[in-house]
Order: structure tokens, then C-alpha cells, then sequence
């Protein structure tokens, strides 16, 4: 008996090393689950962090997108205006000019030197008729003061000062509209 009573005892302190054995393994395992388990709070944590500048995000990009789309056709509207204000300005400068007795003398001037040289109503240099074609000898000094006449006027047309024409007062740009 005392044989099978020291196999037992044997038995049984190799039982209680493996039992401690286990206990130190389970205490471990259980240190290891807890630290996971902060570990995973925390990784929820970031991740409820993360979602969130996410969706901040999402929302800041969607207000830029409405600036641009705004922002494209203000500058759509505004391009349209700035044509149309230019090609207003442009009219009301050329009606100015067109208005200005400078400019009127000196397009007179030019017709009446034309007219002289026989440049109306059909006729060409020489006194012919374009349309007869009645040959006329036209005196040689009545042609050359004549020619001279075009010369002035064109000299005195080409020669006004336009920018002063066309600085003929503010523009209204309140008034094209």
C-alpha cells in the first residue's frame, strides 16, 4: 500500500504543478484578454474619431463644391455683364464720335475733296460716267487742285486727335442698363 500511496503522492504533485502551472497560464491569458479588450476600446474610439472628421469632411467639401458652382456662375454672370458693358460702352463711344461735329466736318471735308474729283454717283477719275462711259477731257489744273483738295481733307482726318473724340465725358455705365 505504501507503494500505490507514493505513486499517488507523485501523482498528485505533478497534478498540482500542472494545475499551478494552469493557473499561471490562465492569469496571463486573462491579463492578455483585458489589455485587448482596452486596446479594442480604444481602436473604437479612434475609429468613432476617424468617422466623425470624416463626416466633417464630407461636409466642408460639399460647402466648397456649392462656393465653386456659386462661384463659376457669378463669374459666368459676371463675364456676360462685362460684354455686354463693354459692347454698350463701344456703341455709346462710336455714337459719340460718330455725333462729334470734328468728325462730321472732317468725313464732310473728305466727300466734298471726293465729289470734286468726280468719286459720285457713278463717275470715275476723268470725268467718265461708269455707266455711259462718255468720255469728258478734264482740265489738267482743276484735276491736280482738286487731288490736293482730297489730300487736306484726308491729312486733316487722319490727323484729328481721336483720343480726345473719344474721351468725350464719363461714360454712364449705370445708364446702359
Amino acid at each position: 500500500m505504501r507503494g500505490e500511496a507514493s505513486d499517488s503522492e507523485v501523482e498528485r504533485q505533478v497534478l498540482v504543478g500542472q494545475n499551478y502551472i494552469v493557473t499561471c497560464e490562465k492569469a496571463a491569458l486573462e491579463d492578455q484578454v483585458a489589455t485587448l479588450g482596452n486596446r479594442s476600446e480604444q481602436l473604437e474610439d479612434q475609429v468613432s474619431s476617424l468617422v466623425w472628421e470624416k463626416d466633417v469632411l464630407v461636409s466642408k467639401l460639399a460647402r466648397c463644391k456649392r462656393q465653386l458652382a456659386c462661384a463659376r456662375v457669378d463669374g459666368a454672370v459676371a463675364r456676360g455683364n462685362l460684354l455686354w458693358m463693354l459692347e454698350k460702352g463701344v456703341v455709346c463711344i462710336i455714337d459719340k464720335v460718330i455725333e462729334s461735329a470734328k468728325f462730321a466736318n472732317g468725313i464732310w471735308d473728305v466727300c466734298e475733296a471726293c465729289e470734286a474729283l468726280g468719286f459720285e454717283k457713278g463717275k470715275r477719275m476723268g470725268g467718265r460716267s461708269a455707266s455711259a462711259g462718255e468720255p469728258k477731257v478734264p482740265d489738267p489744273g482743276c484735276v491736280a487742285r482738286r487731288a490736293e483738295k482730297v489730300d487736306v481733307a484726308l491729312s486733316s482726318l487722319a490727323e484729328t486727335y481721336f483720343v480726345g473724340l473719344f474721351c468725350l465725358g464719363e461714360l454712364d455705365y449705370d445708364g446702359f442698363r
